[in-house]
């Protein structure tokens, strides 16, 4: 501030300072004051850059506001990798040096052999084996219905057995039997292949139909009135001793007698003949022989009787599926009651001369007994064999 302003300043300083000390009126209010400039706005700041330096390359230098702050080196880059060499390959080939049988070499190069070995001696020869026992298979000797295999002899033997066929759950011989829905509904005489219906009563299984085996010589028996069509009709009709095959008279149940039946069948006792009678009848009474007032009416059948059966006169119901029919009788050369009467042997002997019988007949319901000479030519039925 120059010299002139501040004795300026003094001077208005020492006049105010005289006139407040002076007395009179109060003065007037100054006026007010002027406001003060603005500051100055403050100066940007610098920028930074960066620039390559010019003595060394890929590099640079950073500057800000002018002023270097610092530099920035690129990496150098790797060298290449090089490759690694092939591998060498090996083969074997024959050898050319003794002792050897095969050389390996890889890449040319020798670096081992293989040599084969030796061949072993032969094995000795083995002991023969034994003979294997042979297997025979043949029918059971206890039951047709089955086959028997054995493989062996004496205390090794085994064997196996299975059944030649089978009707529902029952085993069975085809060449013995006929199966139908699942029962035995026929047997086959193996001696003449004729077919017997079989029926069960009670405990009894009985041929439904009479006997008609002629023998190995055609010359058993005799049909009725000599014609051949009445056997294939009632059967034929024996003499008690053919019936009986000359065995010795039977009481008991059942006889045990086969007679003229096929194996695993017999003729019946007359204690036999009366269990049939009383099961039919529902008779429980004991005494033998027994007459049974309507055994025929059940056991008789529908057809082939004058005038009994179905809407005839007489009632001949064949209940049970025994049906008997009236094969008549023969005498000597004569021959009678064929559709009328139906007359059946027993193995049971009533006298020297004379067997009892059993008889049914078209106009009666009974089933009853006699005797007849054994001479005399009857009908057969036969009754199982118990199992």
């Amino acid at each position: 501030m120059t010299r002139v302003k501040l004795a300026l300043l003094a001077a208005i300083s020492i006049a105010l300072a005289f006139t407040l000390s002076c007395s009179g009126d109060p003065g007037k209010d100054g006026i007010d004051g002027t406001n003060g400039t603005n500051g100055t706005n403050g100066t940007d700041g610098t920028s930074c850059e960066i620039t390559p330096l010019v003595d060394a390359d890929n590099d640079f230098e950073i500057f800000c506001g002018g002023v270097s702050v610092g530099f920035l080196n690129n990496g150098t880059d790797g060298k290449d990798g090089t490759n690694g060499t092939n591998g060498t390959s090996c083969e074997v080939k024959a050898s050319t040096t003794a002792g050897n049988d095969f050389d390996i070499l890889c890449g040319g190069e020798f670096v081992g052999f293989l040599n084969n070995g030796a061949k072993g001696d032969i094995g000795d020869t083995g002991d023969k084996g034994d003979t294997g026992a042979g297997c025979a298979v043949a029918p059971d000797p206890a039951d047709s219905a089955y086959l028997v295999m054995t493989c062996g002899v004496g205390d090794a033997a085994t064997t196996e057995k299975w059944a030649k066929a089978m009707c529902g759950t029952l085993a069975y011989d085809p060449a013995k039997w006929e199966c139908r829905r699942g029962r035995l509904a026929a047997f086959i005489d193996s001696r003449d292949g004729q077919s017997y219906p079989v029926v069960t009563i009670g405990t009894q299984t009985w041929m439904a139909k009479n006997l008609n085996w002629a023998g190995t010589n055609s010359d058993l028996g005799a049909c009725y009135g000599n014609d051949p069509d009445n056997c294939a009709k009632y059967g034929r009709l024996y003499d008690w001793a053919t019936a009986m095959a000359a065995t010795e008279s039977s009481t008991s149940n059942p006889s045990d007698v086969q007679g003229v039946c096929p194996a695993g069948w017999h003729l019946p006792s007359n204690a036999e003949w009366d269990a049939l009678y009383r099961f039919v009848d529902g008779n429980t009474g004991t005494s033998s022989p027994y007459d049974s007032p309507t055994a025929g009416r059940y056991l008789k059948s529908k057809d082939g009787w004058t005038d009994c059966g179905p809407d005839k006169t007489y009632a001949c119901e064949d209940t049970y599926g025994f049906s008997a029919l009236p094969g008549g009788f023969g005498g000597g050369v004569n021959f009678g009651d064929a559709g009328l009467s139906g007359n059946w042997w027993s193995a049971t002997e009533y006298n020297a001369s004379g067997a009892y019988f059993r008889d049914m007949y078209y106009s009666s319901e009974g089933a009853i007994w006699d005797s007849y000479d054994k001479s005399f030519l009857l009908s057969v039925r036969c009754v199982k064999d118990s199992p």
